[in-house]
């Protein structure tokens, strides 16, 4: 419902408490017309029944992530609606959404007397279908985990796969 609230160009104010620069950290809040915001929640639930979607549908059973053979939940929504994991979805053949853009990288590092850091890449190194690692990391990004991160020269002589110089001719 808020998607549709949000996108209708009638509301006005959309918030109760528009944004205030001397508070930034409590302001917008509340919702600038009920009658617009019962409008568009009406207009949500048809949408729903439209799709057969059930009214009590978990969020995860029908927002998913899906690359290769990874088909999981995930939590995350449009970044204009506040959330801490942005995603956008794509509605996919069996009517579910598939998470299609937003936090495609995500990175923590600790700062101490040896760095550590973790990451994930959402979407899987490449495009390439056939690559293993266009999913490797999907069920990671699904369950909100990450990996770490080689940081030291051993660590990264450990992870590496291939080595690749600019200009080598890598059809060998």
């Amino acid at each position: 419902w808020a998607e549709i609230y949000f996108s209708n160009p009638d509301t006005t104010p959309l918030w109760a408490q528009s944004w205030d620069p001397a508070r930034p950290a409590e302001t917008p809040f509340g919702l600038g017309s009920s009658s617009d915001a019962m409008s568009a929640l009406g207009r949500a639930v048809e949408s729903l029944r439209r799709e057969g979607i059930p009214l009590d549908a978990r969020w995860g059973d029908v927002h998913r992530v899906v690359r290769g053979e990874v088909d999981e939940p995930v939590s995350g929504c449009e970044p204009t609606l506040g959330c801490f994991r942005a995603l956008s979805y794509e509605r996919v053949r069996d009517g579910r959404y598939a998470a299609n853009r937003g936090d495609a990288w995500v990175l923590l590092v600790e700062f101490g007397e040896i760095p550590r850091a973790y990451s994930v890449l959402a979407y899987g190194q490449t495009a390439r279908d056939d690559s293993p690692h266009f999913a490797d990391q999907a069920s990671l990004f699904a369950r909100g985990e990450m990996k770490s991160v080689a940081w030291s020269d051993e660590d990264i002589a450990r992870v590496t796969l291939r080595k690749y110089r600019p200009g080598e001719d890598v059809r060998r």
